[in-house]
C-alpha cells in the first residue's frame, strides 16, 4: 500500500483523482491492462497491444535532461478509490499493487520500468502525473473503460510535421534550417514559410507543395528541411539521424561543420 496527496475532482459523469508518483512507485504500482484483467476477448479489451515505442521514450528519458510527459490515465480496474478527504478538494490516495492499470499511457509507463530498472538512482527525484479513475468489471465497465480510452486518443490531435520540424528545438537539422532562413537574404525570401489563414492572420505554413499563388518561391519549409537533410555527407546525416531520435542536439562544432557542408553544396546549386 502507498498513501499519497491528491486532487479530487469532476469532469462529466467522472470523478478522478490528480498526484504524481515517484517513476519507483510508478514502476512498481501501475500495471499493464493484461496484469489485472484476465478476459482476452474483443468484448473485454481496455488497452492497446505495446510496441517497440517505449524504447524510444526510454531512450528519450535517459538522454534527456529536459524530460516531462503528461499524465498516464490510469484505472482502478473493480476496486473502489480509497480516498480521504483532508480540506475541500485535497486529500489522500491508498494505492495498492493489483488493480491499478495505465488505460491511456501504456508505452510511457513501459519505458519508466525500463529506465528505474536499469539505472533506478538517476531517477530517484523524478516523479510522473497521474489521473486516476474507477471502473467496474462487468460489460459496463468495461465500455466505460474502452469509451474513455478511445475519446482521449480520438482528440489528441498530433502536431504537423512540418510544425515539429521547424520547432523541434532538439533537432539537428531543424537547427540548421532556421539558421539557413535566418542567415541567406536569399532563402528567407525563397522559402514559403508562413501563409494568412481565413481569419488574416499569419501562421506556419504546412502544406508542402506550391500552388498558383507561390510562384515567388522555390520551395516550402517542409521540403527545405529534406533538401538539407539530404545534402549532408552520408556520416553526417547517419549521425543527425541517431541523435533526433534521442532527441538529442548534436554538439556546436558538428553544427557548424554540418552548416559549412550544406553551406557549399548549396553555393554549387546556386
Amino acid at each position: 500500500m502507498k498513501k499519497i496527496n491528491c486532487i479530487e475532482s469532476q469532469m462529466g459523469d467522472w470523478t478522478y483523482y490528480l498526484a504524481t508518483l515517484s517513476f519507483a512507485d510508478a514502476a512498481n504500482i501501475l500495471k499493464f491492462a493484461h496484469e489485472v484483467n484476465e478476459k482476452t476477448d474483443l468484448d473485454h479489451l481496455i488497452q492497446r497491444e505495446l510496441t517497440s515505442r517505449s524504447q524510444d521514450i526510454s531512450q528519450y528519458l535517459t538522454s534527456q535532461t529536459q524530460r516531462l510527459f503528461g499524465a498516464l490515465i490510469c484505472a482502478s480496474f473493480g476496486k473502489p478509490i480509497d480516498f480521504t478527504k483532508t480540506a475541500g478538494s485535497l486529500g489522500q490516495l491508498t494505492l495498492d499493487d493489483e488493480s491499478i492499470y495505465v488505460l491511456d499511457g501504456q508505452h510511457r509507463l513501459a519505458a519508466i520500468k525500463e529506465v528505474v530498472k536499469s539505472n533506478p538512482n538517476k531517477f530517484k527525484n523524478d516523479y510522473v502525473p497521474i489521473l486516476l479513475v474507477f471502473h467496474h468489471k462487468t460489460d459496463p465497465g468495461y465500455a466505460r473503460a474502452r469509451r474513455l480510452f478511445t475519446t482521449v486518443n480520438r482528440y489528441a490531435k498530433q502536431t504537423s510535421k512540418t510544425t515539429n520540424r521547424v520547432m523541434d528545438e532538439d533537432d539537428g537539422i531543424s537547427f540548421l534550417l532556421l539558421r539557413f532562413i535566418r542567415e541567406f537574404t536569399f532563402l528567407s525570401k525563397r522559402i514559403k514559410c508562413t501563409r494568412t489563414n481565413k481569419k488574416k492572420l499569419v501562421v506556419l505554413a504546412n502544406s508542402e507543395s506550391m500552388g498558383k499563388s507561390d510562384s515567388e518561391y522555390l520551395m516550402s519549409v517542409g521540403s527545405f528541411y529534406e533538401v538539407i537533410f539530404n545534402l549532408l555527407p552520408t556520416g553526417q546525416k547517419l549521425l543527425f539521424t541517431r541523435l533526433r531520435k534521442a532527441q538529442t542536439l548534436p554538439q556546436v562544432d558538428l553544427l557548424d561543420d554540418a552548416y559549412g557542408e550544406v553551406e557549399i553544396r548549396l553555393d554549387e546549386l546556386y
